[in-house]
């Protein structure tokens, strides 16, 4: 209707329509003219593809397959693989080989995201976008310093930094070793950012695995060291001497426990009770030199981070006896019965004395 000029414009078509045109001319018979075809394919669908990936740090995708069946267009398809780095707001051909049906990223040190575009005669189609999502790795995974005890103790809690990279959403799990980090074992329930070990009775190593799926990263290990206490220091001997003396060299064994290595101090007191370390006096035995006061000697034996003081050894230096006098002259006639010989209460020693007289003519 109204299709009467010399040319036509066809109203929109959403099949393929054929079209010709008859022309009269007086007593002329009328002529039909050649057909005309108007093609419409229909749109592609089924061009789907697989599907996100991520990886930690950089990561190399699996190949990027379709998930449906292409339909639509003229039946022959063309391809061409886009990227982009910016969330979908521009794209670029992507690298490499990018016109088969498939396509297989390189390895990747960002977030991707990839689609294909199919080409059908007139129509054209760009897939869902499939995101290869790359996250940084995770950093700041610290925790705090060794400690160490003279035997058993409770460690102070164990303090982690809070970390970096990943998805920015973090889990926990610390791990133990008592054989110098050559096996760990994970510790129950210990999920928290910080551990507080409990009471350790052997040398035992920490450490803290952070996840952020897909990151992770393990700690370096923290060493709380348990000393076994320091047994047999003990030394000997107290010696006596009046007025002054050279004592014999105090000696003591190697003493057992510690970390089987062990340094010396000798200390002096003149009273027992107030200690002080004798200069260069770091050798397993001790020779005083002269002593003119009662001294005392202990040695302080440390190995690790145990200390133990020996036994104490007393050097005695007793004052001189004196006031031993006796009395008096006597005088006889050819012989006599000499009256007792008196004899004063002598002072210094030890204050305990015994006496032996001596007679010569």
């Amino acid at each position: 209707l109204g299709a009467n000029g010399q040319n036509y414009s066809p109203n929109a078509i959403s099949t393929t329509t054929y079209y010709r045109r008859l022309v009269t001319g007086g007593v002329c018979p009328q002529s039909t003219s050649n057909v005309t075809t108007i093609t419409v394919e229909p749109v592609i669908s089924g061009n789907t593809i697989t599907g996100d990936q991520s990886f930690c740090g950089s990561g190399n995708p699996g190949v990027l397959t379709a998930t449906g069946v292409l339909a639509g267009g003229n039946g022959s398809y063309a391809y061409q693989w886009q990227e982009s780095t910016d969330g979908g707001n521009t794209w670029a051909v992507a690298a490499g080989t990018s016109t088969n049906a498939t396509y297989d990223p390189p390895l990747l040190t960002q977030t991707t995201v990839y689609r294909r575009g199919v080409s059908s005669g007139t129509c054209f189609d760009n897939s869902n976008n499939v995101t290869i999502t790359v996250y940084p790795v995770i950093t700041n995974n610290n925790i705090s310093a060794d400690q160490a005890s003279c035997g058993a103790f409770v460690p102070a809690t164990i303090i982690g930094t809070t970390p970096n990279g990943g998805t920015g959403s973090y889990t926990y799990s610390w791990e133990s070793s008592t054989n110098g980090g050559a096996t760990w074992l994970p510790i129950g329930g210990a999920t928290s950012a910080n551990y507080s070990p409990g009471s350790v009775a052997v040398t035992t190593q920490f450490r803290r695995i952070v996840t952020s799926l897909p990151c992770s990263n393990t700690s370096t290990a923290v060493t709380i060291t348990i000393t076994p206490p320091i047994t047999v220091n003990t030394i000997s001997s107290s010696q006596t001497f009046c007025v002054s003396g050279t004592p014999t060299t105090l000696t003591g064994p190697v003493p057992t426990g510690g970390n089987g290595f062990f340094t010396y101090q000798w200390q002096s007191s003149t009273d027992g009770f107030n200690w002080s370390p004798i200069g260069g006096a770091t050798n397993q035995s001790y020779s005083p030199g002269v002593i003119t006061t009662t001294t005392y000697f202990q040695r302080v034996a440390t190995s690790g981070s145990c200390t133990l003081a020996s036994n104490t050894v007393t050097i005695t230096i007793v004052p001189a006896i004196v006031s031993n006098t006796i009395s008096t002259d006597q005088i006889f006639c050819s012989s006599g019965d000499p009256a007792i010989l008196m004899g004063s209460a002598p002072s210094g020693g030890t204050g305990s004395y015994n006496y032996q007289w001596y007679s010569s003519t």
